[in-house]
């Protein structure tokens, strides 16, 4: 949307160049007009008008190159501003596709780990129940799983909030998609 928007002013722009541009020519207009005289309901004398007017722009002061230089003016602002706003938005798609592909990679990563604590602590409770394991080894080994659990919703919602992010700097909707 961004870059539409920047698009239409670039757009207004070049149309106000030849707005600008144009009154520089001369400007022919032409007229008629047919009209019917009586004293009776339906007139039986006609009469027909035409008229050709042709105005040429010889001396304005400078004020219609002004308004042509001003207008160029402003189209160069507003094709700058659509290259500097598509910059941006690829810049926001390379950055979000990135985290995205960041974070995907950290839940697969969190989720092996996650596999390798529940092991870690199905070893440990075996241990424990044989008294062979201490209960602070225990208990350290068990918040290492919490933690690690923990750390697996934290990856999920950021792969989540990643991937809603890819999707908006994709111009993507989730009510409407495309």
């Amino acid at each position: 949307p961004l870059q539409d928007q920047a698009d239409a002013r670039r757009r207004v722009a070049s149309a106000a160049v030849r707005r600008a541009r144009s009154s520089f020519f001369p400007e022919l207009s032409a007229s008629g007009s047919i009209s019917r005289d009586g004293d009776q309901f339906f007139p039986e004398d006609e009469r027909w008008a035409v008229g050709v007017s042709l105005d040429i722009p010889i001396f304005e002061g400078g004020t219609r190159r002004h308004e042509l230089a001003a207008a160029r003016a402003q189209e160069e602002q507003a094709q700058a501003e659509l290259l500097g706003t598509e910059y941006d938005v690829r810049r926001e798609l390379e950055q979000a596709h990135a985290s995205l592909v960041d974070d995907s990679e950290n839940l697969g990563v969190r989720q092996e780990f996650l596999e390798a604590a529940q092991v870690r602590a199905e070893i440990a409770r075996s241990q424990y129940t044989s008294g062979l394991l201490s209960f602070e080894d225990w208990d350290l080994i068990e918040n290492d799983l919490i933690n690690t659990e923990k750390s697996l919703l934290a990856a999920r919602r950021d792969a989540v909030l990643s991937e809603a992010t890819w999707e908006l700097a994709a111009g993507k909707d989730a009510f409407h998609a495309q």
